[in-house]
């Protein structure tokens, strides 16, 4: 640098200066002085001078570095803008986390819930030494993760669930619904499409969310008559005082990535099917299958009708409802040509802090060109009729805190179908009737979002094979089923089920 060609003469200056000889006769004290202050003022011109230098350095590193820093903040306040152009915001809302565009076109809520039950259940068994009277343990019942909202504005929705299966014996993650549904207000107000696999309209009970039940599970007589899940469409319409749904879909039982929903309440093995495949519907698939559903709200809001609870400070409510289903089995299969009806009617009331639900069911084979010999083990049946009852009363003794309910439930099976099985080997006999009894009690931290529900099924008659394969003439118990209950040993019945669940929901 410039300053730094002239720094050195003058220090190699200052240095002679003060190296020269000088005679000791011609310089005096003064002299001495002068020279020193000279050298003096010379050096606090050289510091300063280098202080420049180094000053200048620092400084224009410095604006190299401010530089390349502007540089970063304008390519992230770039970035930032880019991302910006659609603004995201998220948040919760007082009921939901949702994430959205500024303008509402999209829409993603994240929702999920966790059970952690335990059950215990006592039966008696004591004409087989070899079977456990008392049978206890923990199950990760449902662990959901669940997201829904909107795509391209609020008329096209969607939905989906994914459950890690715990209670069986492969835990796994499945996808139990996912479809899609928009609004055909150009058509009329109030009707809607939705495409994809989802719960068919047919019972209030199953139509209900797992995480709003009043009970720790679903009733039996529930699972017996249930259609669930399929695939298919639906068309829905609704007013303020009523709504009608009407699907069409593959039929029951496949609505689990192909796989028979009978896996959850009926055999696989051997044997084929029991009882409870008879209350199912057709298990080969179907040619057709119609499921419709009508609800009339005569007080309160559509909100109460997604519950059993009777929350503090609701008014009163008061809903009807009846579906029927329809489906004939598929044509040039090997198993059996058949046709099946069934039909619900149900009605709710909410009062003063107290809930009643009653519900029957019927199931009936209408048409039957070749009997189901080929999955019965060689059974053959006429034509029949299955019915069923429930009924559930609920009271808050402390509002929103504390809620007590019992609920009673009958399946009635048509006797032929009993003596026929019996008669082929495929079961032992049972009671045409079959009563259970559930007692309990909800404690609500957080409404459904956190609670605990203890309760008590005692099943007053015998139970055979709700869940277990049913190899003819091998009638053993398997490991307990989402509600508690097993197949009881010949001659015995009367088993209960001691089952508490806490419950967290967001």
């Amino acid at each position: 640098m410039k300053v730094q060609r002239w720094i050195t003469p003058v220090v190699m200056a200052a240095v002679a200066l003060t190296c020269l000889g000088v005679p000791a006769q011609a310089a005096d004290e003064s002299a001495n002085q002068q020279l020193e202050a000279q050298i003096n003022a010379l050096k606090a011109e050289v510091a300063q001078l280098k202080a420049q230098q180094d000053e200048s350095w620092l400084s224009e590193r410095r604006a190299q570095e401010v530089k390349t820093l502007v540089r970063d903040v304008l390519s992230d306040a770039e970035t930032r803008s880019s991302l910006m152009d659609s603004a995201v915001t998220a948040g919760h809302n007082g009921e939901n986390f949702f994430i959205s565009d500024e303008e509402g076109q999209f829409l993603f809520i994240p929702q999920g819930y966790v059970q952690v039950r335990y059950i215990a259940n006592f039966q008696n068994h004591d004409e087989n030494g070899t079977l456990d009277d008392e049978q206890a343990g923990f199950d990760l019942a449902r662990t959901k993760f669940q997201g829904k909202g909107h795509v391209y504005g609020p008329q096209l929705r969607y939905f989906f669930s994914i459950d890690d299966e715990a209670d069986t014996q492969a835990s796994e993650l499945v996808m139990e619904d996912y479809y899609v549904e928009y609004d055909l207000d150009r058509v009329a107000d109030g009707l809607v499409i939705r495409g994809g696999r989802f719960r068919q309209p047919f019972l209030r009970e199953n139509l209900i969310d797992a995480s709003q039940q009043m009970a720790v599970e679903r009733s039996l007589v529930n699972e017996f008559f249930n259609v669930d899940r399929s695939q298919g469409i639906m068309l829905a319409y609704s007013q303020d005082m009523w709504k009608a749904q009407l699907a069409w879909h593959n039929g029951t039982g496949h609505g689990e990535d192909g796989i028979s929903d009978f896996t959850h309440v009926t055999p696989t093995g051997p044997a084929g099917y029991n009882i409870g495949a008879f209350g199912q519907g057709v298990p080969n698939g179907t040619d057709i299958a119609l499921t419709a559903r009508a609800d009339i709200k005569l007080a309160g809001e559509w909100s109460q009708w997604q519950d059993f609870a009777a929350w503090d400070g609701e008014p009163m409510a008061l809903f009807v409802g009846g579906a029927i289903d329809y489906q004939e089995a598929e044509t040039g299969l090997a198993g059996p040509q058949w046709a099946t009806v069934g039909w619900t009617l149900d009605a709710s009331m909410e009062y003063q802090r107290m809930g009643v639900f009653l519900a029957g069911y019927g199931h009936h084979l209408v048409d039957s060109d070749n009997a189901p010999s080929a999955n019965i083990a060689g059974a053959t049946f006429p034509e029949w009729s299955n019915y069923g009852f429930q009924a559930m009363v609920n009271y808050q003794v402390l509002p929103n805190e504390l809620e007590p309910f019992i609920r009673y439930e009958l399946v009635m099976l048509d006797e032929d179908i009993n003596n026929e099985l019996v008669a082929s080997g495929v079961s032992n006999e049972i009671d045409d009737n079959l009563n259970l009894v559930t007692m309990g009690v909800n404690w609500y931290g957080h409404k459904h979002d956190s609670k605990v529900t203890v309760d008590l099924v005692w099943a007053l008659d015998a139970i055979d094979n709700p869940y277990v394969t049913n190899a003819a003439g091998d009638q053993q118990p398997n490991t307990i089923g989402l509600l508690g209950l097993q197949s009881d040993s010949p001659g015995n019945d009367g088993q209960a089920a001691l089952r508490a669940q806490y419950q967290l929901r967001f």
